[in-house]
């Protein structure tokens, strides 16, 4: 089997785990789009000690760095590759001044505008790392921030549930054990999910979702308000990254997922030759399959900073296995509400935005300026890779890794350097005739929510002439 072969498979049992429909609790998930790396991203986690509001200027540059990587607008091609525009730019392209219906809210609607956005958002102050002058920002309410934590808890107990019937369903004609594993934690790890969802209700699921459908629902009848509170609160974000430049807070969720408190983050994921030919591969669109027949799982690198100029060769993958831990990690934008991308009560000024920087046509394959963005990264640590690394092949590339700055398997990093350009740690392998182990982080995909056709103003509205 070709090497294109084993990472198509790899990356479609990868898809077929974060994508999955919930046949349990019935929760809507839309299909997503899976950018994958080449090689992974290495993450450390002193990279990544950063708040969500008050911040030494150490953690703020640690924060701008990480804000700078997960809100780059993905190419719809093959593997992870920004197209250079930004995440916050253009959904600022939408809110900064937009053409809007006529119609205004009644007293009693604004009262009720009011009283959602109190609901979902609250003031908080920080001190500025560097004037010491206060600041105000806009955060989710205590009530949002509940609600997030146990969708994140739901969202995890149902990929690892997914993640074992995956197993089940590619091993189930083969392998003697397979049924047997499934009817023991199966059930478990299905009343787990049922679990996670309960107490996701009980934490104000129904009641968040209402606000969020009656701000829709509001939305359309004057929406001035409306967005002059999304400027505000874009604005509240926005931070200076002391190198010149700004940039908007991004974080991660649940904090410190790396660690033992949040252990239940990861899920244990498995792949072998003998699936390769089995996994479902038509969604390729999807993740990026469809990889080229001169395609190489080894990669390596002579610098530290991550290139396109990476040399690639092939692997003996004849009898190959791999176990690794990943967790799918949710990006949190407090200063965006990705409802506009969806909205139709407004559009663009064609003189300040032709067509040409419409975020997307909506068709398919789809064409724009954001045509998705990252909504999640898909995490991994503690690789093993069970693969011949006496055979000619292998041992070769063994060779150039060794002596290379960086260097991956797929879409992992095996070496390198963590993200942070100006980072002095690095991320490294052991390795023998067995095999190859990395127990470093890193990132190994980005979930990316796909936009539909935006903007695509409703007709029937009140338009200004």
């Amino acid at each position: 089997m070709s090497d294109s072969n084993v990472m198509d498979a790899l990356m479609g049992k990868l898809y077929e785990i974060v994508s999955a429909k919930d046949t349990i609790t019935n929760v809507e998930r839309e299909e997503p789009y899976v950018s994958f790396t080449r090689p992974g991203i290495p993450l450390s986690e002193d990279s990544l000690d950063f708040g969500f509001v008050t911040m030494t200027a150490d953690q703020n540059a640690l924060a701008a760095d990480f804000s700078e990587l997960v809100n780059g607008v993905p190419v719809q091609s093959s593997f992870w590759n920004p197209t250079g525009r930004k995440v916050y730019d253009e959904y600022f392209k939408i809110i900064d001044q937009p053409v809007l219906p006529t119609v205004t809210l009644s007293s009693d609607e604004e009262a009720q505008l009011l009283r959602a956005k109190q609901f979902l958002f609250r003031e908080e102050q920080y001190q500025d790392p560097i004037t010491g002058e206060m600041v105000t920002t806009y955060v989710e309410s205590l009530i949002l921030e509940r609600y997030k934590a146990y969708e994140t808890a739901w969202e995890t107990a149902f990929t690892s549930y997914q993640t074992q019937l995956e197993d089940y369903l590619l091993r189930r004609d083969t392998d003697p054990l397979a049924a047997e594993i499934w009817a023991r934690k199966g059930p478990i790890l299905k009343q787990k999910v049922q679990r996670a969802y309960q107490a996701w209700v009980s934490a104000g699921k129904n009641r968040v979702e209402e606000v969020q459908a009656l701000i829709g629902n509001l939305e359309r009848r004057g929406p001035n308000r409306l967005w002059s509170d999304r400027r505000e609160r874009y604005r509240s974000h926005i931070r200076d990254d002391f190198q010149g430049g700004n940039y908007l807070l991004t974080k991660y969720f649940p904090q410190k997922f790396w660690s033992t408190e949040n252990g239940s983050s990861w899920m244990e994921f498995s792949f072998r030759h003998d699936e390769v030919h089995k996994v479902d591969t038509s969604k390729k669109e999807r993740y990026g399959g469809g990889t080229s027949g001169s395609f190489g799982l080894w990669s390596w690198g002579g610098k530290m900073q991550r290139e396109t100029t990476d040399t690639y060769s092939g692997a003996d993958t004849s009898n190959f296995s791999l176990k690794v831990e990943i967790a799918k990690i949710p990006l949190r934008r407090t200063w965006m509400d990705a409802g506009v991308f969806s909205s139709r009560a407004w559009m663009f000024d064609e003189e300040m935005n032709p067509e040409s920087e419409y975020l997307s046509n909506g068709e398919i394959p789809p064409t724009g300026t954001m045509v998705a963005y990252p909504s999640s990264i898909l995490v991994a640590r503690n690789l093993e890779l069970i693969i011949d690394m006496s055979s000619q092949q292998n041992s070769y590339s063994h060779e150039k890794i060794t002596g290379s700055a960086r260097a991956g398997w797929g879409p992992f990093s095996v070496k390198g350097n963590y993200y942070k350009e100006t980072s002095r740690q690095t991320h490294d392998f052991v390795s023998d005739h067995n095999g190859i182990k990395a127990p470093g982080m890193q990132i190994i995909g980005f979930i990316n929510q796909p936009l539909p056709k935006c903007p695509n103003p409703d007709e029937n509205l009140n338009w200004p002439q």
